[in-house]
């Protein structure tokens, strides 16, 4: 059997009370599935409506498991970060591009026998960007699942692009720096003996 599902998922804080986000999901989902002696696909159609209660302050669900909306901003490689009921590790630092901007994203994994999980969480925020999970359905298939940030509702950090930037520029002339001074002893080793002098003027 193919199997394919898109969702839709639109996250709204509808309301607080004593602390608490009353938040609201829109869910609209398109389900196709293929089985084998059939001519056509079978598609359902529908849409639903859900509400969540968060403590913002501890990312706990009132069923006391974590939220993967956000994370911390004070983390670091090799943290341990509760998602759902799950504990994820921080593996490292990632860029991506979002809506035409490279950012920087804490990478979080989780790992079973059966399942992976790869979260990334830009790094100056903590919102989440994309989750991927694979999962072992049998000895022969293997479930996909696969979640991206399309519209944070707000503009992204400054920082949040800052430093990939820096980065880049100065990855770039130190690149340039190393052409110039592999270019000026070139030239020194090619001169006669008699005549080498200092290299770097």
């Amino acid at each position: 059997m193919v199997y394919e599902a898109d969702e839709e998922l639109n996250y709204s804080v509808v309301g607080e009370k004593s602390g608490i986000l009353i938040v609201e999901l829109n869910r609209t989902f398109r389900h196709k599935h293929f089985s084998e002696g059939s001519a056509e696909f079978f598609v359902l159609n529908g849409s639903n409506i859900q509400l969540f209660f968060i403590d913002p302050q501890k990312r706990m669900y009132h069923d006391g498991t974590y939220t993967s909306w956000w994370i911390p901003t004070n983390v670091f490689i090799g943290s341990l970060i509760p998602v759902w009921n799950l504990n994820f590790y921080v593996k490292g630092l990632l860029w991506t591009i979002i809506d035409g901007r490279l950012i920087e994203c804490w990478v979080l994994e989780y790992r079973n026998a059966w399942e992976e999980y790869v979260i990334l969480y830009e790094r100056t925020s903590g919102i989440f960007i994309r989750l991927d999970i694979k999962r072992q359905m049998g000895l022969s298939q293997t479930l996909v699942i696969e979640r991206r940030l399309r519209d944070a509702g707000r503009e992204l950090p400054l920082q949040a692009t800052l430093r990939p930037l820096l980065a880049i520029v100065g990855a770039f002339s130190a690149a340039a720096l190393l052409l110039r001074y592999a270019r000026r002893i070139r030239r020194y080793l090619s001169r006669p003996r008699e005549e080498h002098g200092p290299i770097l003027t």
